[in-house]
């Protein structure tokens, strides 16, 4: 069973300390304050794609599985430990891939 923890700087787009007050459930509206919050950040144009690519995987999976909208504000760790395992597990992807995927979600939220 996949383990998440995190012990550094829970400073992710939708963490307690988030500079947006209100959480939007427009799969868009997050993908843009994703990336503003990045470039902000000052982090590498490459990553900033991959991370939103990431998301918007995440997403994707989350509004199949649940076959409706995604109320980001419900979203809890147990979707992103199945969302791993999916990709771990039924895609097959790498150690590598799977750790890019961890990290895109982790500053998410």
């Amino acid at each position: 069973m996949l383990s998440i923890s995190w012990d550094g700087d829970n400073s992710g787009l939708y963490s307690g300390k988030s500079e947006c007050k209100q959480q939007p459930n427009d799969i868009s509206q997050i993908i843009e304050q994703l990336r503003s919050a990045i470039r902000i950040k000052h982090y590498a144009y490459s990553t900033e794609q991959t991370y939103m690519k990431c998301t918007k995987k995440f997403f994707i999976y989350i509004s199949g599985k649940e076959n409706k909208d995604v109320d980001i504000a419900k979203l809890n760790s147990g979707d992103v430990r199945d969302y791993l395992s999916y990709l771990a597990l039924k895609k097959r992807v790498s150690a590598s891939t799977q750790n890019q995927e961890f990290s895109a979600l982790l500053f998410l939220f």
